[in-house]
């Protein structure tokens, strides 16, 4: 289902982008797909930029929609993030929260509508014995 077996990420690596392109060109170009967290265009000047969406999901329709589309005359080359060998606190588990000491009578629904206010969530998950730790992932 992944381009290059590559695993989605909410970080968009972009190659191939004409450095005279504006950034509020690219901006609007990407935040068609969802809301940006980051662009990042220090390095435009040689040939790629990074956009971060707040959700996956952003980042998955963008790359599918623009891969091979020109900008300026050029084809851009779409790639999810690719994460570093040992990732830094602030790049593990983006999206997931931990919920501690829940009561037993708190249902995944209640967590589901509680946590929903911030967020899609996409998953609720238990670790298997510890039944009142609970993760909370959002898209």
């Amino acid at each position: 289902e992944h381009p290059y077996g590559e695993h989605p990420s909410r970080t968009l690596f972009v190659r191939n982008i004409n450095s005279n392109v504006e950034d509020s060109e690219l901006r609007a170009l990407f935040e068609q797909y969802g809301a940006i967290r980051t662009l990042y265009t220090a390095c435009k000047h040689r040939g790629f930029v990074m956009i971060s969406y707040y959700d996956i999901r952003a980042g998955r329709s963008a790359m599918r929609s623009l891969q091979n589309k020109p900008l300026r005359r050029r084809k851009l080359d779409i790639h999810f993030s690719i994460p570093k060998d040992n990732p830094s606190d602030k790049d593990i588990n983006q999206g997931t929260l931990v919920v501690f000491n829940l009561d037993s009578s708190v249902s995944n629904d209640d967590l589901r509508h509680i946590f929903g206010a911030y967020g899609e969530v996409k998953e609720i998950r238990e670790t298997p014995h510890k039944r009142h730790h609970k993760f909370i992932e959002f898209y």
